[in-house]
């Protein structure tokens, strides 16, 4: 049955409408009677419940009795899954005693119009309709009730073409071409470092703008020192983000088009050409104006370092080290708060879920405690753009959220504002894991259940079509996203090993190592090939670094190792705590990553995972980025609680790491971390280069019992035992404070260097610098 409801909606001031209306929809035989309060001067907005299908033409008969009041008239209106509302400017007075034949063409965007004005009916909008109806007006408010029979709604079959439809559309054109920097003298402009983009429309509008077999749009760029890019387009629906205090909200903002984004890092003059393909066959290239770029030599994106693959420097002139320390702050909200016993003893309160307007306050509190990298989740919950189609924003497979385009837009924007990069997760393990709490394998378009093409979640690593899907959503998102210099790390998979195949392959050891090696090499090659601006590609592994196989790790096609550091007694480790965890991680003779020599990234660590408790989490929040430092890590760990930092103030860790690896570059062919002699009870560690020790050292009572302990005095700290002759800089710096203790000079003769450790408690750390 298809039924109707109705709505007084305000349309346009000075409308007058009736004080009440009954509404009565037939369609295939069936009927339903609505009585409507409406109160002047508002419209009577009439909506069908059922769907709207697929029809090309909408034909709707309103039959007024006899004895109903003259001036009224009647149109039919559609809605997006946005909430997008488009009408028909075809506005048919309605007749007392006669029926009046309401027609609109859906295949005609000329002949619809939205509500604010700001987009027309594009096809691609048009595949997404979800409701429609009729609005009824009146020239002057009625003192009547009125019986309102809607007696079809139906599919009219297409007729010949309208005359406002642009026939040449057919061979392919691009229109509405709009490109920033524009002079009125026809010279384009921009500037190093800065987004650079046009936008245009296609006609013929493919049906499903996000599948590059339909319609696709390359810009093709020839620039100083020999530079090339060939920059993949993207459809966009410019969307307008508020907040609304308990929510995100977002409305469309402008009409549907295609974009190309480009950022220059030269000045100099780029040679532009649009390279457009339609999947009839039509192909334009189309010479654009060149673009001049003014201002300094620019590049601020992170790469693995050429030199030291072990880290990641900025720029590929002169690459300058970096050490992102940071934060996960995955979603805005841990629902596992609610969810998990163990992390309800945190006694954290789950943050509202008010979208990306949540990271305003996150990122500005980490950025001035000193941090300046974290990592975000496309999740389903969160900035993913494909899913389930009952979920709110989502179409299934080949068709993209733009809500959370959008955001992911404002989120990198904003990091970048604050100084803070992030690594992006594009897929968690909860996708393709069945039959577990962290399962979201039932909801997953790519399960046939939902329309998929998939039986079981191993077969997204191995199906053709789900390879296709991927390639096609990797393509939108670099297009969109790869200029951004607040990227810091493509990462394909939170906890591949958590995935039903990562399970078999990896934790196992059952078969599949090969197929999830070869979906993990294409991925990172097509990134390598989208990605003109050579953001790193990695993967992540769960729990701690001995499921980081080196099988799936070796690969040269992967450029970083993400790891989990969640230590807990005698569970993937024979360590006592999380110091000789992560020293573990990078040096264990069997499965230590420091051997595959490239960047090692922790996002998830603290508080381990059985077991938790408020100062276990504590401590390893205080200790876990000196141990990253000294251990060889190429970031600080990123802890899994942001939402327990954030309630209980727990910044100060970011700010004193940053103050104490400011200026330096741990770099080198020679550097290396090394395990140093200490008296009981300490343990220390230290990385080290010609001419330079950083070291930290611990109170290991403290470390494992995770609570206070008296003073340590009179501790002694062996650098070396041949260690050369000369003046060395010595600086103890407070690791909770971020501070120099003390510093001075000491003239060593060369042979076993010794120092004694100031009374501290807790931890200290140490620079020790040759100044001769």
């Amino acid at each position: 049955m298809a039924r109707l409801s109705a709505l007084a909606w305000p349309l346009t001031a000075g409308r007058c409408a009736l004080p009440l209306l009954l509404v009565l929809l037939t369609r295939a035989g069936a009927s339903e009677t609505v009585t409507v309060a409406v109160v002047a001067p508002l419209t009577t907005i009439v909506y069908a419940h059922q769907a709207l299908g697929d029809q090309s033409r909408l034909g709707i008969d309103v039959d007024l009795p006899a004895d109903a009041p003259g001036g009224l008239a009647g149109s039919i209106f559609v809605v997006d899954d946005t909430g997008q509302w488009y009408q028909s400017p075809v506005r048919s007075a309605l007749a007392p005693g006669a029926t009046t034949h309401l027609l609109a063409d859906l295949g005609v965007a000329a002949l619809w119009r939205s509500e604010p004005s700001i987009t027309d009916l594009s096809p691609a909008r048009r595949a997404l309709l979800r409701r429609f109806g009729v609005f009824i007006w009146g020239e002057h408010a009625v003192p009547a009730v009125v019986t309102v029979h809607i007696l079809q709604v139906e599919e009219v079959p297409s007729g010949p073409p309208s005359p406002l439809l642009d026939q040449s559309a057919g061979s392919g054109v691009l229109r509405d071409l709009v490109v920033d920097g524009a002079d009125a003298g026809g010279v384009v402009h921009g500037q190093t470092g800065t987004r650079w983009s046009l936008q245009l429309r296609p006609a013929p509008f493919p049906d499903n703008p996000y599948d590059p077999q339909l319609f696709s749009l390359d810009l093709a760029v020839n620039g100083p020192d020999g530079f090339y890019a060939l920059i993949p387009g993207f459809y966009d629906l410019p969307m307008a983000l508020a907040d609304r205090g308990d929510c995100e909200d977002s409305q469309v903002a402008g009409p549907d088009r295609f974009m190309v984004r480009f950022r220059p890092r030269l000045p100099g003059t780029y040679r532009l050409t649009l390279q457009a393909r339609w999947h009839q066959g039509a192909v334009r290239s189309v010479h654009l104006p060149d673009l001049v770029v003014a201002g300094d030599a620019w590049d601020e994106y992170v790469h693995v370092d050429p030199v030291d693959h072990r880290f990641f420097s900025v720029g590929t002139h002169l690459p300058r080290f970096i050490w992102p320390i940071g934060l996960n702050l995955a979603s805005p909200c841990d629902q596992l708060t609610e969810s998990d016993p163990s992390k309800r003893a945190y006694g954290t309160t789950p943050t509202p879920d008010r979208g990306t307007f949540a990271y305003d306050a996150f990122l500005a509190r980490l950025a001035a405690a000193g941090g300046t990298a974290a990592e975000i989740w496309m999740s389903s919950w969160n900035l993913g753009l494909e899913w389930n189609g009952k979920w709110r924003g989502y179409h299934n497979l080949g068709r993209y959220n733009e809500r959370n385009a959008a955001r992911l837009d404002r989120l990198l924007d904003l990091s970048w504002a604050h100084g803070v990069r992030l690594v992006v997760n594009l897929n968690n393990h909860g996708q393709y894991l069945a039959n577990s709490g962290e399962s979201e394998w039932l909801t997953n378009p790519y399960n046939r259940i939902n329309g998929g093409p998939l039986t079981i979640p191993d077969e997204v690593f191995t199906d053709p079509a789900a390879i296709t899907a991927q390639d096609n959503l990797r393509r939108y998102i670099a297009a969109r996203y790869a200029d951004h210099p607040a990227v810091l790390v493509w990462k394909l998979f939170s906890e591949v090993d958590l995935t039903q195949l990562g399970i078999k392959a990896i934790r196992a050891g059952q078969g599949g190592m090969e197929e999830l090696r070869a979906w993990h090499e294409h991925a990172a090659d097509q990134w390598h090939h989208l990605d003109t601006y050579g953001h790193p590609v990695g993967t992540h592994v769960a729990t701690t670094y001995q499921n980081a196989d080196p099988r799936l790790f070796s690969s040269p096609f992967l450029d970083a190792i993400g790891l989990d550091s969640y230590y807990a007694p005698n569970v993937y480790t024979h360590a006592s705590n999380l110091s000789g965890l992560m020293v573990d991680a990078m040096l264990d003779p069997e499965r230590g990553v420091l051997v595959l020599h490239k960047p090692v990234f922790v996002t998830e660590y603290g508080g381990g995972f059985h077991n938790m408790n408020h100062d276990e989490l504590g401590v390893e929040h205080r200790t876990g980025a000196w141990l990253a430092l000294v251990t060889g890590e190429a970031t600080s760990p990123m802890l899994w609680m942001h939402e327990w930092v954030d309630q209980n103030n727990q910044w100060r860790p970011y700010g004193a790491i940053g103050r104490f690896i400011a200026g330096e570059d741990l770099r080198g062919a020679q550097a290396a971390t090394v395990t140093l002699s200490a008296s009981d009870p300490l343990w220390a560690q230290a990385w080290e280069r010609p001419g330079l020790v950083l070291a930290y050292i611990q109170d290991q009572r403290w470390a494992h019992a995770y609570a206070p302990q008296g003073p340590v005095a009179g501790g002694l700290l062996t650098i070396g035992e041949a260690v050369p002759a000369g003046t060395l800089a010595y600086e103890w710096w407070d690791c909770d404070g971020g501070v120099v203790r003390s510093r001075g000079l000491l003239r060593h003769g060369g042979g076993a260097l010794r120092l004694v450790v100031p009374t501290f408690h807790e931890h200290i750390a140490l620079k020790l610098r040759r100044t001769r």
